[in-house]
Order: structure tokens, then C-alpha cells, then sequence
């Protein structure tokens, strides 16, 4: 059956409308808390061969971020749920699947790791945007060196395959960021 685990649903309204999409969809919601942290996530979603762990030191939560896993949703009946979400305006950004390499993890990995890739995705997302923006400002108000270097530096980067660096992402943005600023700011 499939069983969605969600943490950090601080929102009672939101959770009881997530709780009404399980119930008419037969779902379980199970609500994970900051006492969780440290148990697996194969103990959290139920699997069989996973036991609570005894945790005598429970480190606080980190994390203030809302969280959703789910497991075993079959896929002709993802679109559909995640369309039935934003419906009910129950948007959540840090999600994930679980997996056979996570359902090893503790939940705090794995908000650790998930928190990770959202803000990569978002920053990828910014960097994208920033870069199609300034090919249609050249277009638009021709070429600018300083541009085009940055515009090379960022598609390098992007095009390494030695691993991504968010800081060194981050970077990047910043200095498109700024090129970008500082032309506008000279065609006005």
C-alpha cells in the first residue's frame, strides 16, 4: 500500500487536506518528528528487516524546511496526485522517492541530501534563466565582451563533468548577476 511519510508540516490545515487526498486515494500518511531524525528511513516507511534504533543523544532538528517521501505510489497514479496537491494548494518543494539507497539513510541524510539538491536545482534554475536572458540582451543591444566571458565561464562550468560545486555556482551567478546589472544600468 502506498505510504507517504511527512515531516515538518507545521501547517494543521495543509496536513489535513493531505490526510483527505490519502484517505480517498487509500494512502498512508504517516507523520514523521524531529525525534525520527535519527531512524532509518527503512524503519520510518515500514519495511521489513528495520527496527527502531535507540537513540539516547536526539540532536535538534536542522531543518525548517517542510519534507514529503513517498513510497510504493504507483507511477499512472503519480501525475495525478501531485496535480491533486497543487489543487488543494499543498505545494512541497523537498520531496523524494524512496529508494534502495536511501531507505539505508537516516531521515536527517536525507533531508540533509534532499535540501542539497534543491538548492542546486533552484540555483541551475536562476543561472538558466540569467543565461537565456543575456542571449536575448545581445540580441537585442549587440555584444558585450565582458558578457560573452562571463556567458563561456558559466557554460564551461556547467559542462564539467568533474562534479558540481554549489559555492563556485553560486559564484557565477553573482558575477552574470552583476554584468548583467551593470549593462542595464548603461542602456537606460
Amino acid at each position: 500500500m502506498p505510504l507517504l511519510l511527512i515531516y515538518n508540516q507545521k501547517d494543521t490545515q495543509k496536513k489535513n487536506k493531505l490526510k483527505d487526498i490519502c484517505d480517498r486515494r487509500n494512502y498512508i500518511l504517516k507523520e514523521a518528528t524531529d525525534n525520527d531524525l535519527d531512524q532509518k528511513i527503512g524503519y520510518l516507511v515500514e519495511l521489513e528487516g528495520y527496527e527502531k534504533e535507540e537513540i539516547e543523544d536526539i540532536k535538534p532538528s536542522e531543518f525548517d524546511f517542510t519534507f514529503l517521501l513517498i513510497k510504493d505510489v504507483p507511477k499512472n497514479e503519480m501525475y495525478s496526485f501531485l496535480e491533486e496537491m497543487q489543487k488543494e494548494d499543498l505545494y512541497i518543494a523537498n520531496k523524494a522517492g524512496l529508494t534502495d539507497t536511501n531507505k539505508n539513510w537516516t531521515l536527517r541524510r536525507l533531508l540533509f541530501e534532499n535540501e542539497e539538491e534543491h538548492r542546486t536545482m533552484e540555483l541551475l534554475s536562476k543561472i538558466t534563466n540569467l543565461f537565456n536572458y543575456a542571449e536575448q540582451f545581445m540580441k537585442e543591444h549587440g555584444k558585450d565582451e565582458t558578457l560573452v566571458n562571463t556567458l563561456n565561464e558559466v557554460d564551461t562550468f556547467l559542462k564539467d563533468s568533474n562534479g558540481f560545486n554549489l559555492d563556485k555556482a553560486y559564484e557565477l551567478y553573482e558575477k552574470l548577476y552583476r554584468t548583467l546589472d551593470e549593462l542595464n544600468r548603461k542602456t537606460l
